[in-house]
């Protein structure tokens, strides 16, 4: 009865709608906002509390939620300096909760915390455990401090949120004692809106790209992988016709800021500039197109929390080829090539057959069966992220 009749509990978000330097992390909290706001006789209002110019690329397609604009709460000069000191010593953000209570949020979600005992529900997200998977890529000095905030959100969280089962396992790892308040929320993508069925192909040609190509949208960073592609191309290179890999995302890796350049100069140096295309930084609404034009969707990345480009490949009803991690395992799309993160001859292969093996008519079966399945997938979604707020304001209430 209360879902019909009670007021909204107002939800905020901390994003930076203007910063392309995580454009999954914001293409998370999209899915979410998207997903909870389309939910019949929803019990959640999603604010975002945005930290700097929102860039109308990253915004497109973004449920009409409130959004307030917090330049204050940005981590930068002497007031990020003092609550990090504040974070560190006294495991408090009391900047952040006045912010928040100033403008009624009752929940904090994905945000960090506030401290404990404070006005304000905090259920942070731990995006992944990559540092602790692959340490080498990270300075000690960051691995110290992510496991210093999930300490932190251990002892002052209300609730705290991973994205697989695989996280919650790292999690428990970690920290033991998280454990009785963890949760696993496994997000659905959402297909980006406005999508006609003329996109696609129009996407294709205005990036000069091949009747049939594949496609690989993940950011230009390190554990990425974008190496053992071009690899397998190498091995491909006198194949007629050439296998075409287009790739799209962010540039700068801060743990490894050469890297795109080393990809660039080893896809020119190996004569591959035909069959490896970068094509930066894209529209959502491109990325979808681009997703349902390609033969298929490539994701060879060495670590994932839960991957996003999985998840829209799965609302899009597309092939993919992943490399073999457990994450791309529990993910379980229905239709996955599964390739080691080192093996470029294995991945040239599995290129090869997926392409010759390429049905149109099946694509556009499988197109539509997930499109028919999408509604309901992300109703489970966003009914399971509603659970979990509710869950930590009783807890609080209790």
């Amino acid at each position: 009865p209360c879902r019909e009749r009670c007021p909204l509990i107002r939800v905020g978000f901390v994003v930076n709608l203007g910063d392309r330097g995580w454009i999954g992390g914001l293409n998370y909290i999209r899915n979410l906002v998207n997903a909870v706001w389309a939910l019949p006789n929803r019990r959640l209002d999603p604010v975002l509390l945005d930290l700097g110019q929102a860039d109308p690329d990253l915004v497109a397609g973004l449920a009409p939620c409130e959004r307030i604009a917090v330049p204050g709460l940005a981590w930068t000069g002497w007031r990020g300096r003092l609550r990090r000191a504040s974070l560190r010593l006294l495991d408090c953000d009391p900047v952040l909760g006045r912010e928040a209570h100033r403008r009624g949020i009752e929940v904090l979600s994905h945000s960090g915390i506030v401290g404990r005992g404070a006005r304000v529900v905090t259920v942070p997200w731990m995006a992944d455990f990559q540092h602790v998977h692959l340490p080498h890529l990270f300075p000690v000095r960051e691995r110290t401090a992510r496991d210093s905030i999930l300490r932190t959100y251990c002892r002052t969280a209300d609730l705290i949120v991973v994205s697989s089962a695989n996280a919650l396992e790292d999690l428990r790892g970690q920290v033991p004692a998280c454990a009785a308040r963890s949760r696993c929320l496994r997000f659905v993508a959402d297909l980006p809106s406005g999508t006609d069925p003329g996109a696609p192909e129009r996407a294709r040609l205005r990036h000069g790209l091949p009747e049939r190509f594949f496609y690989l949208p993940n950011q230009f960073w390190v554990h990425k992988n974008h190496d053992v592609v071009i690899g397998a191309l190498e091995r491909l290179r006198d194949r007629k016709p050439r296998i075409v890999v287009a790739a799209s995302g962010g540039g700068r890796d801060p743990r490894d800021p050469g890297y795109l350049q080393r990809l660039t100069q080893r896809v020119v140096a190996s004569g591959l500039s035909d069959s490896f295309r970068n094509l930066g930084i894209l529209p959502f609404e491109e990325v979808g197109a681009l997703m349902s034009a390609c033969v298929a969707v490539v994701n060879p990345s060495r670590f994932e929390g839960w991957s996003t480009t999985v998840e829209e490949a799965k609302s899009l009803g597309k092939q993919v080829i992943l490399s073999d991690i457990a994450v791309h395992r529990e993910q379980d799309p229905a239709r996955a090539g599964y390739v080691g993160t080192d093996d470029p001859d294995g991945l040239a292969a599995l290129l090869v057959d997926t392409l010759e093996g390429f049905d149109p008519r099946e694509e556009r079966r499988h197109a539509d069966a997930a499109r028919a399945a999408l509604p309901g997938r992300r109703t489970a979604f966003a009914k399971a992220y509603e659970d979990i707020i509710l869950e930590a304001l009783a807890a609080r209430t209790a």
